[in-house]
This record gives C-alpha cells, sequence and structure tokens, in this order.
C-alpha cells in the first residue's frame, strides 16, 4: 500500500539524517513534514484527533497558520481553497526543501488520490467541470487520475 510507505518514510522521516551540519531541521519543517504526511496517510477523524485538536500542535499552527489552514480545508471538504493551499505549500516550502525533495511526487500523487476519493464519495454522479474547477487540475487530468484510479 503506497499509504504505508509513505507514513513509514515519511512520517518517521527515517532518511534523514538531522546531525549533518549543512541540513537541519527547524520547527516550521517538522510542521509542515507531519501535514503533508498526515494529508497522505490519515483518515479525517486521525487528523483532528492527532493534529487539529492536539495541544502540541498549537505552537506550530500559531507560527505557520497555512498548515492549520489547509488541515482544516481538507477535513472539511473546502476543496478549492484546499488545492490553492497545498500549492503554496508546494511551491513556497516542498520543491525547495532538500529534506522532502525526493518525496513530493509520490506524497502529491496520494493526496491527489485521497482527494478524489473523497470528494466522489458522497456522490453517485459526478460534474467534471465543477471537480477540475474545485481541484485546480484540467478535466483531462482528472479523467485520467480518476481512471488510475478506479483500475487500481
Amino acid at each position: 500500500n503506497n499509504n504505508n510507505n509513505i507514513g513509514n518514510s515519511g512520517m518517521g522521516m527515517k532518511n534523514i539524517n538531522i546531525q549533518d551540519s549543512n541540513n537541519f531541521i527547524t520547527l516550521n519543517d517538522i510542521g509542515i513534514y507531519t501535514t503533508i504526511c498526515a494529508i497522505a496517510t490519515l483518515d479525517l477523524n486521525e487528523i483532528n484527533k492527532k493534529l487539529l485538536n492536539n495541544k502540541l500542535f498549537s505552537p506550530i499552527f500559531e507560527d505557520i497558520p497555512l498548515v492549520k489552514n489547509l488541515l482544516t480545508c481538507y477535513c472539511e471538504s473546502n476543496y478549492n481553497e484546499f488545492s490553492l493551499l497545498l500549492n503554496v505549500i508546494v511551491n513556497d516550502y516542498l520543491i525547495m526543501d532538500i529534506n522532502l525533495l525526493s518525496y513530493v511526487n509520490k506524497l502529491l500523487i496520494v493526496i491527489s488520490e485521497r482527494v478524489l476519493i473523497q470528494y466522489c464519495s458522497p456522490y453517485s454522479v459526478l460534474d467534471m467541470n465543477r471537480m477540475a474547477n474545485d481541484l485546480k487540475k484540467p478535466i483531462s487530468t482528472l479523467e485520467n487520475e480518476l481512471e488510475t484510479l478506479i483500475s487500481n
């Protein structure tokens, strides 16, 4: 299962050597890593319990409200805002982060799959135009992703 592999490598960040003097991790980095990996691996109840309602994450949410907003949008199925915030995090943090760079594409694929499943679950009929607008993706990309998701 892709999610377990990402959870094992992402949540634990086993491959990062924090002792390396040229490579250090800040509290903000941990907050971003945890948020992205949580969306890729945890269900909504776990995200609420382990992150949003966890007092240990309050300082992270105060320092980077963007991650709390991202989690809240994900849990509340606000896909339009979620997609915008995820793009900000990817462009401003993830693609420039040497610690997470090798995981970014895989994480984004898993997150996209989870969002599609969550988006589709309450519907028996989907409006592809609305879905493309909400998820900020071209219809052709959504069709390909849904086809892959359904066939897996």
